[in-house]
């Protein structure tokens, strides 16, 4: 059995399921696109192939198996995308979430039976079906606070980039009475991914000992912002442009609060990383970028020690 446990974002890494991209299937029609990246990828003919897909995500799992860490798989399925583990599900302590993820994305979850299978099942907990949540969303802080990324306007069924709605906040302060919820309000926009925001993972990382990753421009509320700088404090913020954000910059996955893996790609990030004694290992992760999602995106993390 998997003993369950995560604390954090950062505590060293002992177990994680990283997705899968052996067979995608054939690239969607624009409108089928559920969110911004993928439709901005589709709209000029970017759509990235399997074997590069295949080949990035393969590079990252033997990355992550070469520094110690047990890496599970799901099941492979043919023609579905199961790149992105991240938003199934989700630890906090010992319990496992299963996410309401969106009707696209419902085939996925029983790619993941044989992995659940080796949790204890009364640890299991499952999303009535009025909430709405998804792993991207949910950040948890080192003093055991919760962020969570939401839209909890009323028209959150107008976006297929809403992924976490008002109910989620109540459901997790149910669910975990000694945490305190932190709802920060994301904007959306389904079509435009300089502007539109996924998941908060996609504008907000905390990284190292106590340092941040952050989007100014994601929050439908300034105060948002505002409120991470001074939880982190402005010398210990790394803001990203608008390019940084279209890339993905915040999407980062740490092995430890010493030790990260960044894309590649992130020159201006792994020099501010590096300067605050933090060891920066890369891969290139262009190709799944594409997609909507990046490090964090393709991981589930089950067991950190600490």
């Amino acid at each position: 059995m998997i003993d369950l446990k995560i604390l954090d974002e950062v505590g060293e890494l002992d177990t994680v399921v990283a997705g899968v991209a052996f067979h995608n299937g054939e690239p969607p029609a624009l409108e089928e696109a559920y969110d911004a990246k993928t439709y901005h990828t589709i709209l000029n003919d970017q759509y990235p192939l399997d074997e590069d897909l295949n080949r990035e995500v393969e590079a990252f799992v033997s990355l992550m198996e070469r520094e110690g860490v047990t890496v599970l798989r799901p099941g492979r399925h043919r023609g579905m995308q199961q790149i992105f583990a991240r938003d199934v599900g989700f630890v906090i302590g010992d319990t496992f979430v299963r996410a309401n993820i969106i009707a696209d994305r419902e085939q996925e979850m029983k790619a993941y039976d044989a992995i659940w299978s080796q949790i204890n099942p009364d640890k299991i907990v499952t999303t009535p079906d009025y909430v709405s949540v998804e792993g991207g969303d949910v950040t948890l802080l080192r003093d055991g606070r919760i962020l969570l990324g939401c839209h909890l306007t009323t028209d959150f069924d107008h976006y297929s980039t809403a992924r976490t709605n008002k109910y989620a906040i109540g459901f997790l302060k149910g669910l975990f009475p000694e945490r305190e919820i932190i709802p920060l309000q994301l904007i959306k926009d389904d079509h435009d991914p300089y502007r539109g925001v996924l998941h908060l993972d996609c504008a907000f990382q905390p990284v190292g000992e106590g340092l941040a990753i952050i989007f100014p421009g994601a929050f439908r509320h300034y105060s948002d912002y505002e409120f991470l700088v001074s939880l982190f404090g402005p010398e210990n913020v790394f803001s990203i442009t608008r390019e940084e954000f279209f890339e993905m910059n915040t999407n980062i996955f740490s092995l430890s609060p010493q030790k990260v893996i960044i894309d590649s790609a992130f020159a201006r990030l792994k020099g501010w990383l590096e300067a605050r004694g933090l060891e920066v290992l890369t891969t290139p992760y262009r190709e799944v970028s594409k997609l909507g999602g990046l490090l964090r995106c393709t991981t589930q993390p089950l067991v950190r020690r600490y």
